[in-house]
């Protein structure tokens, strides 16, 4: 298990957030019960996202990375069931170097999980609930927001 899960329970839930995005009032969802991963999605345009190929009953059948296969985009939220289903997907990316222009990243660790059959939800929610500043025009505009 990799360093940073160590500290962890190995029955508590792994939360990873972008850290190029706010997300603000989020709540847990109900789709994480019962499910090896949960991720947010927004409907978006572009390439550079993370995205998700939807399945019946909001369940996630493939996840990309910077490779559009729908409309669906990561707004930087993914769930893992437990620090072991984390490690374990993590881990099948190294074993077979799926590497995305030469890194690793989250999202296609889901496609491990649904590859054994595990259940990855994903939720849509609306760009209004985003507040992204991967860009100094998108940092900018944060910072004039006005904050609650």
């Amino acid at each position: 298990m990799h360093r940073g899960l160590q500290a962890l329970r190995s029955e508590e839930a792994v939360y990873v957030f972008n850290i190029d995005t706010i997300r603000p009032g989020f709540r847990k969802s109900a789709l994480v019960d019962g499910a090896a991963g949960y991720l947010e999605v927004f409907e978006g345009e572009g390439e550079h996202w993370s995205f998700v190929e939807p399945g019946p009953d909001r369940s996630v059948l493939r996840t990309t990375e910077k490779e559009r296969i729908s409309n669906l985009c990561s707004d930087g939220l993914y769930h893992f069931a437990d620090a072991r289903v984390f490690d374990e997907a993590f881990e099948h990316q190294q074993r077979h170097q799926l590497l995305t222009r030469g890194e690793y990243y989250i999202a296609p660790c889901y496609n491990a999980l649904i590859e054994r059959g595990a259940r990855v939800a994903y939720e849509l929610i609306g760009p209004e609930q985003i507040v992204f500043c991967g860009t100094p025009q998108e940092y900018e505009a944060a910072v004039a927001r006005p904050w609650e």
